[in-house]
């Protein structure tokens, strides 16, 4: 029986292989599955939105900013799946992974404000610890 983990791994492995695109196709199957199929595939839960930040993080991709905020405006409109102290770690990340850009070392300082603010709204039950900030000095270290 394939559950959502299984999924998840094949997503981490592309993610590893600096394959983003071909993590979204894993993502994109989760969430056009239906129950006729042969099997059931399971939806995409933030363990497999978290995944597929991680592909795209990671990625060095030209466009990897913008798929990451795509998927975190998604999450956090999402009844079911709101980020988590992960997820914004992921897009912290992304950002600080952009050496020597000011925009980029901002954007992350704004993300880990965003992420505070979030969670002292009650919108997220846990809040920015250190990796938190030193993802952020990182990229302003980057810059």
């Amino acid at each position: 029986v394939l559950n959502e983990s299984h999924f998840n791994i094949v997503m981490y492995t592309w993610a590893r292989k600096k394959q983003p695109e071909q993590a979204e196709n894993v993502f994109i199957q989760m969430l056009h599955s239906n129950s006729r199929d042969s099997f059931r595939i399971p939806p995409p839960k933030r363990p497999t939105y978290n995944a597929l930040l991680s592909a795209w993080a990671g990625s060095g991709s030209p466009n990897s900013v913008d798929k990451v905020l795509e998927i975190l405006e998604e999450m956090e409109s999402s009844q079911d799946d709101k980020p988590d102290r992960s997820t914004y770690n992921k897009i912290m990340s992304c950002y600080a992974n952009l050496v020597g850009e000011y925009e980029a070392a901002k954007a992350a300082e704004d993300i880990l404000l965003r992420f505070a603010e979030r969670h002292n709204q009650g919108l997220i039950y846990e809040g920015p610890q250190t990796t938190c900030f030193n993802i952020v000095i990182k990229a302003w270290s980057n810059h």
